[in-house]
């Protein structure tokens, strides 16, 4: 292992050793900290195998602190009833128990609703229609085999493959120009390719690309896609507009609207089982504006974004093969991706919407219903985004508003999420940081609001009601706040807060989705009336701070509270109860960096040997430095490097000069001219990425001119024996050009251009063409690879469904359980037609509230939706249980 790298693990792996001064101190219900209960007390749990005793210890440690006098302090101030405290030095165990204080989020509401204003504001429809293209030109339609187009992830092309395109399989690139679905008709002239039905309706028979370099904009269209017996799709890189149209998944064969395959529930989520879909997926530096479409029948499930409309942070360092890492780091180093969708109506999809890595993006105004799984569904490293005034309607197999996977700083408000199978509003897996503010969550089959194993967010306003099970329900998180909520005749509880141990539970990888094994939440101003079990229920040493909720909430308390009900009837619902857990996690390694305090010892290493005259490391450095301080260091280590002919030195160079020049959108000629000729020369210094060019050239605007320019500069440089400035050679990082590398230089170029005269090459992309002609991606090596990846995913898959199904036997194969649940059913068919009543009396109470959501909502849609069109939903037969 290289000196750098053994840096970069070592010192993490210190810091998380973890020794700290914390408090130790006794915990019973005196304190007051959750008691221990007898087995009988939690019998009834078994059903829904909850998890009791996590922490059975009757000591704890309190905080974790670097000082010692930080640790006195808290003792001092604190306002903890210590029994017998001692300050203590101690290393972190994740078998310690802490005691858990109840502490609110920081969010700010405040600020929250300025946010939004201005987003309302500057987003209207008028607005961004004025930003859509009126001139259309370019040139850059070009045709190409599948196989050839490695600049999007390998599972894209993949998937082409698997349906049989065959070696003739084209693709449309769109490059260097603004095209609307009218001009790509007229360019190509091929019903193969786009068939016009008539005047306004276009059938797609061709998959698109669109560079960075490209825009595509559609409106007052109707699109079919060709969903058999080939699914077509739009990948892109470039800027997407589309409004006023209608997009369909199309049969050709028969003519009309293709219908989704039935596929068994146990197998929703299996990847490439179910027939492959059209789809719509804006890649890293992609922005999408769609505003008033309507989309039916979208996506199906893979390994990869395909689940409808999909925003996708790719390609990343895994996301190719060949791995050329210095192409895909210039990649990588793009923008996320960011769309606004404003007004659409989508229906029939796998996913409405899915993200993963996308930034700034904005949902307005959208009528989402009957999707298959997830009507919005923003994944993995999302930031910044905002859910608002949506209608999410029936989402079939799980939650009709979820964000899971580290989802931070996001807003999710003033939508209206009802009769969806599972969780109306959900936020999962360290989703950290966001607000849940003014929404109607009403009739979802599981919780109107959930919250999983995340922290540090702020639920006010809202209105939950009528669901099948919790109002709320927040599981292994801290520093929740639910405020000013009304929460009314749910299903069992209205607010669930519980801590539990997953750890068992197959499908959660938890190097990727560490999680907190405690819990606490502020209840402040709450309504909460009616719910059928208890309106506050706390499990497992959770912890609780109880202020001023209505209605005498704290008279129907479950749970840990109950042992607390007489101190929390005195004091008229004011109470907290401090819990007990583990509150820290692990670093999920997908994510983690190297520690700053260890970076910058690190950095003064680096830069003492950089100023040093060796020569053999200025590559691993220079790797190093890419994500970290480039400016300063990367550029010095590749330069170098370069001079002694560290092979692909150059090409990284290069990179970094055009990753500059594109933050400009490559208006610095110079900069990108000269990023271009150190790749050349590194072709020339017989380390070949021929097809390096053939990317290149659709993510560099007009960059063929560029590139022969780079080229005569390149010739000159070398045929002088050198492979930078006269000047570069003055400063002290470069290696001396000794005559010895002079003659390797002057040889290299020498022996090039004789290969491009002996093939009668008249430029040099006509050489790397030519060389490139016979490369095809898919070996059979990769193949192997791909089916491996896929069917390890299905097993997994399977796992899940088996665990699924042992934990609801093991449940009712307790007698008490089984009489329970046949108890439930008799009770919900003997009261049906009573709880129908119910619920309608519920809804005419909400009807003030809907009316003025739904006004909310109709502001960004040009298709409003009637008040009696929500009526005919709500009295509906609805996916509740």
């Amino acid at each position: 292992m290289h000196f750098f790298a053994f840096l970069f693990l070592l010192l993490p792996l210190e810091v998380m050793a973890g020794w700290c001064y914390s408090i130790a101190t006794n915990v019973d219900s005196t304190t007051p900290v959750s008691p221990l209960y007898e087995a009988q007390f939690y019998v009834a749990n078994k059903c829904s195998q909850e998890e009791p005793y996590l922490f059975l210890q009757r000591s704890a440690f309190v905080g974790c602190y670097k000082k010692r006098e930080d640790a006195e302090k808290v003792l001092q101030t604190s306002g903890f009833p210590f029994q017998d405290p001692k300050i203590v030095y101690h290393k972190v165990s994740i078998t310690d128990t802490y005691v858990i204080f109840p502490n609110a989020s920081y969010r700010s509401l405040s600020k929250t609703k300025r946010k939004l204003k201005n987003i309302y504001h500057s987003n209207s429809i008028k607005k961004i229609s004025k930003k859509f293209p009126r001139r259309f030109y370019g040139e850059g339609i070009k045709l190409l085999k599948y196989e050839k187009i490695t600049f999007v992830p390998t599972l894209f092309l993949y998937q082409l493959r698997e349906q049989g395109f065959g070696t003739d399989g084209k693709v449309l690139l769109l490059y260097d120009g603004v095209y609307s679905l009218e001009m790509l008709y007229k360019k190509l002239h091929n019903d193969k390719y786009i068939k016009k039905v008539n005047a306004d309706t276009y059938e797609l028979r061709v998959p698109i690309i669109i560079s960075s370099t490209a825009s595509l904009v559609i409106k007052n269209k109707t699109l079919r896609l060709e969903t058999r017996p080939k699914a077509m799709f739009i990948l892109y890189f470039g800027d997407f507009y589309m409004k006023n149209s209608k997009v369909v998944t199309w049969d050709t064969k028969r003519n009309r609207y293709a219908k989704r395959e039935k596929i068994p529930k146990n197998k929703l989520l299996y990847i490439d089982y179910e027939k492959p879909r059209p789809y719509f997926t804006g890649l890293s530096g992609s922005h999408t504006y769609f505003i008033n479409n309507i989309f039916k029948g979208l996506g199906f499930h893979s390994g990869i974004s395909t689940f409808g409309i999909s925003l996708l942070y790719a390609p990343g360092e895994n996301g190719y093969y060949p791995a050329n890492k210095a192409f895909n780091y210039f990649m990588s180093k793009n923008n996320n991706p960011e769309a606004l969708y404003i007004g659409n109506d989508i229906s029939d999809a796998t996913m409405a919407f899915y993200t993963n890595g996308a930034k700034n993006t904005y949902y307005l105004g959208n009528y989402t219903h009957d999707n298959i799984i997830y009507n919005f569904d923003p994944h993995d490293y999302s930031k910044g985004l905002v859910i608002a005034r949506n209608l999410s309607i029936r989402a079939q197999n799980a939650h009709g508003i979820i964000i899971s996977r580290e989802v931070d700083h996001s807003i999710i408000a003033e939508n209206l999420s009802l009769k969806n199978h599972s969780a109306g509003i959900m936020i999962d897996r360290l989703s950290n940081h966001n607000v849940i503010y003014n929404n109607i969550s009403i009739l979802n089959g599981f919780m109107g609001i959930s919250i999983q194993e995340s922290q540090d967010n702020l639920i006010t306003h809202n209105t939950v009601a009528l669901n099948s099970i919790n109002g709320m329900m927040i599981r292994n998180s801290l520093n929740i706040s639910i405020e000013h909520n009304d929460i009314v005749k749910n299903g069992k509880n209205g607010i669930e807060i519980s801590s539990k141990n997953i750890d068992n539970i197959p499908g959660r990888d938890f190097s990727i989705d560490p999680y907190f094994k405690a819990c606490s939440a502020v209840l402040k101003k709450n309504q909460l009336l009616d719910n059928y079990n208890a309106n506050i229920m706390v499990k497992n040493s959770s912890a609780v701070y109880m202020y001023a909720n209505k209605n005498k909430a704290f008279k129907q308390v479950g749970g840990d509270l109950e042992f607390f009900y007489k101190d929390i009837f005195d004091k008229k619902g004011n109470f907290r109860l401090y819990g007990r857990g583990f509150p820290f996690r692990g670093i999920n390694t997908e994510t983690s960096k190297l520690n700053p305090y260890a970076f910058q010892a690190a950095k003064k290493i680096y830069i003492e040997i950089a100023d040093e005259p060796n020569d053999f490391i200025g590559s691993d450095f220079g790797i190093a430095y890419l994500k970290n301080n480039k400016e300063l260091y990367g550029f010095k280590q590749f330069q170098r490097a370069s001079t002694n002919f560290t092979a692909g030195a150059l090409t990284y160079l290069g990179y970094l000069y055009l990753i500059d020049s594109r933050e400009n959108d490559f208006k610095d000629r110079e900069k990108t001219i000269e990023g271009l000729m150190y790749l050349i020369e590194d072709i020339i210094m017989k380390n070949p990425h021929y097809i390096d060019f053939e990317k290149l050239l659709y993510f560099i605007p007009h960059s063929k001119n560029l590139i022969e320019e780079a080229f005569v500069r390149a010739k000159e440089n070398m045929s002088d024996g050198r492979l930078f400035k006269k000047s570069a050679y003055k400063k002290s990082i470069l290696c001396t050009n000794t005559l010895k590398k002079k003659y390797q230089v002057k040889s290299a170029i020498r022996y090039f251009v004789y290969k491009m005269n002996l093939i009668k090459s008249n430029s040099f992309l006509n050489y790397c063409h030519v060389s490139d002609k016979d490369y095809n991606i898919f070996t059979p090596l990769l193949i192997s690879s791909i089916k491996q990846r896929l069917k390890k995913d299905n097993n997994l898959k399977k796992r899940i469904f088996r665990y699924q199904k042992k934990m609801i036997a093991a449940g009712f194969k307790n007698d008490l359980c089984a009489k329970s649940a046949k108890r439930h059913a008799y009770i919900k068919a003997q009261t049906a037609e009573l709880a129908k009543m119910e619920d309608e009396k519920e809804i005419k109470k909400l009807m003030p509230k809907l009316k003025e959501q739904l006004k909310k909502i109709n502001e960004f849609r040009i298709r409003k939706i009637s008040m009696q069109q929500l009526l005919k939903i709500l009295n509906e037969e609805g996916v509740k249980n």
